[in-house]
Order: structure tokens, then C-alpha cells, then sequence
């Protein structure tokens, strides 16, 4: 059984904010949204499958071949951004402008556009009212429901066909670009760190546990709590130097996964979770 399946990702992800919280970790100086693609291998399939798939049905010859099925991602999608073509999902996130922790995620296929998760991503319980986000955001409708929610919009302004950015416009961007550039340390800490992925959103393996060297699967949410566990730990080290500090985390996880990785290690950490929370078990740690 895996995370998906026992429901225990939400319940895993609010208990360790709120070890982040007593850790004096707590989200007061606005919040941060951006979104950035995990793409996938691309499906070969003939013409009338992809059709059944985009409609939300499994070919008939994929149910009979079982193995053929679990090599199939139906839940990506494509989209094209800038003249690029992206084929698998975006992941959402929601920053703490200060310490630069995810407090809220959304995983959507590639063709979600940005906007849609605008509202569902925002953080009531961080103190600061104000919003940062790239243009991809920027609508009339996402305007009034920041105002009526009591927060103040740092959303890009857009430029229009024919209606170029003012002077004022360009300037009051460079300024909001200096905090927003804050999450993409979060997207750049999980792409360093990332160890698994997975094909669709809930795949299931059927009990089977691979070792690290040997996976080429990645759950999405895992980024999530590495980027967090990452950012934690860059304001914990301090008597390392800025200049050594990602050698030496490096080579920590590289050592720390030799020495302690077991087979049982997943599910032993989805049993503890089961039953404590991420303090008691850090704590147990020492």
C-alpha cells in the first residue's frame, strides 16, 4: 500500500508544517505561486487509443495485457508554452515569501492553465497579505477575488495586443520579479534532489519497493517534501559557508541513502505515519 492509496499524503504534509510551525517556521510575509512542468516519456499509441484516452477510457487490449497497462501514463497530457511542447504534469505550488517552504501544492496534467489553481492554492493561515505571481495569473476575475479575500494582488500586469506595458507598469514587474524569483529556489532544490518518479498520478506497483539506483519513477508530491525538508535544512547549517553549503548537503544524501536505504524503508516510514506524527518521529531521531 502507498501513500495514494492510504490517503495519507494531506495528512502527512499538514503534520510536518506543523512541526515547521513550533519550529518557529511559520508563513508571515506573504505567499508566493508558481507553477513548472514534470514531464514524463512520451506514449506511443496508435490513433484509437489516444482517442479512448483522451476521453477517459482503457483500450481493450491494454486490460488484457496487464504489464502493457502499468507502461502506460494516462493521466499526462501535452500543452505548448513559448513555441515548446511539454508532454506530462505542472506542479503547483504555494511559498512562504521568508523562509521559501511550500505550504500548498496542487499536481494537474500539463494542459491545466496556470490561473485555475490561483484560488485553491492560497494560504489563509499566512499573516501576510500580499500575492506574488507571474502574468500567467493576471485575469479580472482572479483580481476581485483577491480583494474580496482581504489580500493585496503583486500578480504581474500583462501586456495586451496593441497595448503595450506602460513605463510605470514595466517598472512596478522588475520590482515584484525581485521576490517572486524566490520560488524558483523551491522548483530548483527539487530538481537537484529528486530520487523517484511515478507513471500517472496514483500508479500502482503492486507491493513492489525498487531501490534507488534502479527507479526511474517520481511522484510528484515527493519534490514537495524534499524542497521543504532542503530549505529547512539551508537555515539550520550554520557554521557551513555558502560557498561549500550544496557540497556539503550533497554529499550528505548521498551518504545518508547508502548507509540507511533498506527495501522496507517506505513502508516502515507509512506505518510511522500511520500512527505518529512527523515531531515524534524527528524527535525519536534526535
Amino acid at each position: 500500500m502507498d501513500l495514494a492509496q492510504a490517503k495519507l499524503t494531506e495528512r502527512l504534509f499538514t503534520a510536518f508544517h506543523a512541526f515547521l510551525r513550533e519550529a518557529g517556521y511559520a508563513a508571515r510575509a506573504g505567499q508566493i505561486i508558481d507553477a513548472s512542468f514534470v514531464t514524463v516519456p512520451r506514449q506511443r499509441m496508435h490513433r484509437k487509443e489516444r482517442e479512448q484516452v483522451n476521453q477517459g477510457e482503457t483500450p481493450q487490449t491494454w486490460q488484457d495485457q496487464p504489464a502493457k497497462r502499468r507502461q502506460k501514463d494516462t493521466d499526462a497530457r501535452w500543452t505548448k508554452k513559448n513555441g515548446r511542447s511539454f508532454f506530462g504534469y505542472k506542479n503547483h505550488i504555494n511559498v512562504d515569501k521568508r523562509h521559501k517552504l511550500i505550504h500548498h501544492y496542487m499536481v494537474t496534467d500539463a494542459a491545466v492553465h496556470d490561473s485555475q489553481c490561483l484560488e485553491a492554492l492560497l494560504d489563509p493561515k499566512n499573516q501576510g497579505v500580499q500575492v506574488f505571481a507571474d502574468s500567467a495569473h493576471r485575469s479580472t476575475e482572479a483580481e476581485q477575488m483577491l480583494c474580496q479575500k482581504g489580500y493585496r494582488s503583486r500578480i504581474h500586469e500583462k501586456a495586451q495586443r496593441n497595448r503595450p506595458l506602460t513605463k510605470a507598469q514595466e517598472l512596478a514587474n522588475t520590482r515584484r520579479s525581485h521576490h517572486r524569483a524566490r520560488v524558483e529556489h523551491a522548483f530548483g532544490a527539487m530538481v537537484q534532489l529528486r530520487a523517484l518518479r511515478v507513471l500517472g498520478e496514483t500508479q500502482q506497483h503492486e507491493g513492489r519497493v525498487t531501490p534507488p539506483e534502479q527507479v526511474d519513477e517520481w511522484l510528484p508530491w515527493v519534490h514537495i517534501a524534499i524542497g521543504n525538508l532542503k530549505a529547512f535544512l539551508l537555515g539550520t547549517y550554520h557554521g557551513v559557508t555558502g560557498k561549500y553549503l550544496q557540497e556539503y548537503l550533497d554529499e550528505f544524501v548521498y551518504r545518508f541513502n547508502r548507509r540507511f536505504w533498506e527495501p522496507e524503508l517506505p513502508s516502515r516510514l507509512l506505518n510511522a505515519c500511520m500512527d505518529h506524527t512527523p515531531v515524534r518521529l524527528v524527535a525519536e531521531k534526535g
